[in-house]
């Protein structure tokens, strides 16, 4: 489920992005924010980088662990959207972050009704944009081993993960095609 989340969202701020921009190539991409600096990696160059950050479990919704019971468990996405621009592109690179900024103030609730796609467990997701001090920042960045690029951190409240969507059947790497069998 929580892929489909983030699909989603990269899908949607690509939607306004190249349609703000009149691009037909994507401009945001889904990755991980290791090895950026590798000689290979020409696929997230002049690109906004979308990444989890963190998964945080809802402490409204703790409820107490029981075997018997499989409830919902509600959680929180930090995603960090990076302008991974070269030097060229710098400007560009922060006009498109500026971009999303915009894009994640005034749309800032995915539901069924303006998100078609967002997968059927989740309500809806609503975003608020996290301010670091630069401690946490640099702390952040040390984390993912990167070297910092300008980026913004959205907390996206609520995904709902329910044991039917754990059960779905999938195929990773050779792991099976069907966790509930």
């Amino acid at each position: 489920m929580i892929n489909n989340v983030m699909s989603v969202i990269a899908d949607k701020l690509n939607e306004n992005l190249n349609n703000r921009f009149s691009q037909s190539n994507d401009l945001v991409l889904l990755s991980s924010l290791n090895n950026l600096d590798d000689e290979g990696n020409t696929e997230s160059q002049n690109k906004l980088l979308l990444t989890i950050t963190n998964i945080e479990q809802e402490r409204l919704s703790r409820v107490s662990p029981s075997r018997s019971s499989n409830k919902p468990i509600n959680v929180y996405l930090y995603l960090m959207l990076s302008s991974n621009f070269q030097q060229s592109n710098y400007e560009e690179g922060l006009k498109l972050l500026s971009a999303a900024i915009s894009f994640f103030q005034y749309t800032s609730v995915f539901n069924h009704n303006n998100t078609p796609d967002l997968d059927s467990n989740v309500e809806k997701l609503v975003f608020e944009m996290i301010n670091l001090n630069i401690q946490e920042l640099s702390q952040l960045w040390g984390v993912h081993g990167g070297k910092y690029l300008p980026s913004v951190l959205y907390k996206t409240r609520m995904v709902t993960i329910t044991e039917d969507v754990i059960e779905q059947s999938f195929n990773i790497g050779g792991f099976g095609s069907d966790v509930s069998s």
